[in-house]
């Protein structure tokens, strides 16, 4: 992943290994274990978020939302992996509305790819190193079907080209 100041950070997806972040430099920034409940673990051994399947939303072919917390429990928000086309127009909530509006009949056909893409739905305004390891996170999920994974962004709410 680049971002428009030029920093890049790495994603590498294993097959029944944790997934590893790393700065440009190659020093790891993250390593997350897949499980239950997935958790992105800083190189000081502090957890940073947990990821784990919501359990009033539930599985469906279409969407996979996950609950996102920080280590210490906080609410940090939803990630939604799309798995398929209606994914990004089904309704999953009365808070989710005005995303359904905008992207009524946008979602256009079927890709041959077993996940579409993510989206992040926050509680609050993320920086740094929380915002790295989030956007990491969901590369990972979307690309992590590979042993090996790496991809350029293109423009994040203006963060990344």
């Amino acid at each position: 992943m680049s971002y428009r100041d030029e920093r890049v950070l790495g994603v590498s997806s294993r097959d029944g290994a944790p997934s590893v972040f790393c700065s440009d430099d190659g020093s790891e920034i993250a390593l997350v274990t897949r499980g239950e409940t997935s958790i992105a673990v800083l190189p000081d051994a502090r957890e940073l978020f947990h990821f784990a399947a919501d359990p009033q939303e539930g599985k469906t072919l279409e969407l996979f939302r996950l609950l996102v917390t920080t280590g210490a429990g906080e609410d940090l928000g939803r990630l939604d992996v799309t798995r398929r086309d209606t994914g990004w127009t089904i309704s999953r909530a009365v808070d989710e509305a005005w995303q359904e509006y905008f992207w009524w009949d946008r979602a256009g056909e079927a890709l041959p790819i077993p996940i579409l893409g993510t989206c992040v739905t926050l509680n609050r305004p993320v920086v740094g190193m929380e915002r790295d390891v989030l956007l990491c996170a969901c590369i990972d999920m979307a690309f992590g079907l590979r042993p090996s994974a790496s991809c350029l962004l293109h423009d994040v709410d203006g963060l990344a080209t």
